[in-house]
């Protein structure tokens, strides 16, 4: 006997969020948020800490010390989403925090610290990285830009990189000696400039997910032949007019038959002006539109995700959250949700 636990799931997940309990564990945008923001916190209050409180500066100098690392992880989780998540960016970043807290502890404890070349040379090197990771959230949020489809998106993304850019500039400026007597100020300014736009960020990429990019299955290499833009527009038609890819049961040579052509055509315009890998890459991305649709609108709130997954031509709930997942970068049930 199946069981569906997605009616259970939308009951109880408002009901965690009433008694203030998380309902699932914190997603990597929202942890690398969430740090971002106590980060972002730490270094505003450094301003208002009387300087009798050494401890209390310590700790909040500790606290937002990798700012700049925890930006560009999560722009990573904004513009370059793959799965497996690679380890190295959250180990540099934890590396990066352990030597400059370690720093910041050194100086403190040991004041002649400063005077020694060691320790002069390591922070020239931290403070040369830590520019250097500065600067990647204006890649992350620009590369591939000009090929992205979706208008929003693109939009999303431009006005990103010119809010950052124009923080970094900004923050540049500060170091003029005509600003020194406003330093702290504008310092606490761009800081509450920075926390809003991440959090805005963080809130857009939340109700129009990225697709999850899988990162051990490399697109292969084949020789790209010529294709007739005739069955490519037939595909189409196909496609988005008769809603073939409702049938649970199509195949390729199916839609040959559909359009008249001979299968190997059909495939070449597939892999070729589609630019999918293959036919399910294509049908499924289909299904999984209509089925975002179907889950957005309020009259199916009560269909089971089973339902939605069969009413979008899939023949079981199992292959269904795979394929959205692959593509939305959530779960049927977290779409729903968002």
């Amino acid at each position: 006997m199946n069981v569906d636990f997605s009616k259970h799931n939308s009951l109880l997940v408002p009901l965690l969020r009433i008694r203030g309990l998380p309902p699932e564990p914190l997603q990597p945008l929202h942890r690398y948020g969430l740090l971002f923001a106590i980060s972002i916190l730490a270094f505003t209050l450094k301003y208002f800490v009387p300087q009798s409180a050494h401890t209390l500066a310590l700790v909040l100098s500790i606290t937002s010390c990798v700012s700049c690392g925890l930006a560009w992880l999560l722009t990573r989780e904004l513009f370059n989403q793959s799965a497996p998540r690679p380890v190295w960016p959250p180990l540099l970043v934890g590396v990066l925090f352990v030597i400059t807290a370690l720093l910041i502890l050194l100086e403190t404890w040991l004041p002649e610290a400063h005077a020694s070349n060691l320790v002069g040379l390591i922070r020239k090197f931290i403070t040369l990285l830590s520019s250097t990771v500065l600067l990647l959230p204006l890649v992350e949020a620009t590369e591939g830009i000009g090929s992205q489809q979706d208008g929003r998106e693109r939009r999303f993304r431009w006005v990103f990189a010119g809010g950052y850019g124009l923080l970094l500039v900004t923050s540049l400026c500060v170091a003029l000696p005509a600003l020194a007597a406003w330093q702290g100020e504008i310092k606490i300014f761009l800081a509450a400039f920075g926390a809003i736009g991440a959090i805005q960020a963080v809130q857009f990429r939340s109700r129009h997910p990225l697709a999850v990019v899988n990162s051990n299955k490399p697109r292969k290499k084949t020789l790209c032949l010529e294709s007739d833009p005739a069955i490519t527009a037939k595909i189409k038609e196909q496609l988005e007019q008769q809603q073939v890819f409702l049938d649970a049961e199509i195949k390729v040579a199916d839609l040959a038959q559909l359009i008249d052509e001979q299968e190997y055509k059909v495939t070449q315009a597939i892999t070729g002006d589609l630019q999918f890998r293959n036919f399910n890459q294509l049908i499924n991305s289909y299904r999984i539109e209509h089925a975002k649709k179907l889950l957005s609108d309020p009259n199916n709130a009560r269909s089971s995700i089973l339902t939605i997954a069969m009413d979008s031509g899939f023949n079981s709930v199992g292959p269904f959250n795979r394929a959205f997942r692959a593509l939305v970068g959530q779960t049927p049930s977290e779409y729903r949700n968002t």
